[in-house]
């Protein structure tokens, strides 16, 4: 509860790692020149141009923005290595209702997967939107949604891999 989301994309879902870019799922349809938005912890609507969409794997990839974000009014969660079987608040697009948590356990591949019941399952436009835990009293990004079987990308592992070669 009281996730805070203005780090996120408005209906796209992603979440900042700095103020210029964010992970997100490769399959979602963003395009190079999209125009994308943030909604801000003041209510205010920030607009930014998607200059690059580089995957990295297993369905992730990073958005890089035209211009940075201001990280006063735009959270930077941190991005954590799950705790398998800790309670997992899994985002949805913003419509939706959420339908309380999960746990993130290992799938196929090297992904990621949620423990999904007829209670939490996801449908198609939630891809993209963040799991998130509390871990150390904080809340940090463990995953998003890439599948409505409740299959994610291994966010920290490929990030850290991606950081290391940069």
């Amino acid at each position: 509860e009281n996730i805070d989301r203005s780090g996120t994309l408005h209906h796209l879902g992603g979440m900042l790692i700095n103020d210029h870019q964010l992970i997100h799922v490769t399959h979602w349809p963003v395009k190079i020149g999209q125009s994308v938005r943030l909604q801000g912890n003041n209510g205010v609507r920030t607009f930014r141009n998607v200059v690059s969409k580089e995957a990295l794997g297993l369905d992730l990839c990073i958005l890089t923005l035209d211009r940075p974000v201001n990280t006063n009014n735009h959270t930077v969660l941190p991005v954590a290595e799950p705790i398998i079987g800790a309670p997992t608040t899994v985002l949805r697009f913003e419509d939706r209702p959420r339908r309380g948590t999960s746990v993130v356990g290992y799938g196929y591949a090297g992904r990621l997967k949620l423990a999904l019941t007829k209670e939490n399952y996801l449908v198609g436009g939630d891809s993209g939107k963040a799991w998130i835990q509390v871990q150390d009293g904080k809340h940090v990004v463990v995953g998003l949604n890439s599948t409505t079987k409740g299959y994610g990308p291994p966010v920290h592992k490929l990030l850290t891999e991606w950081l290391k070669n940069r």
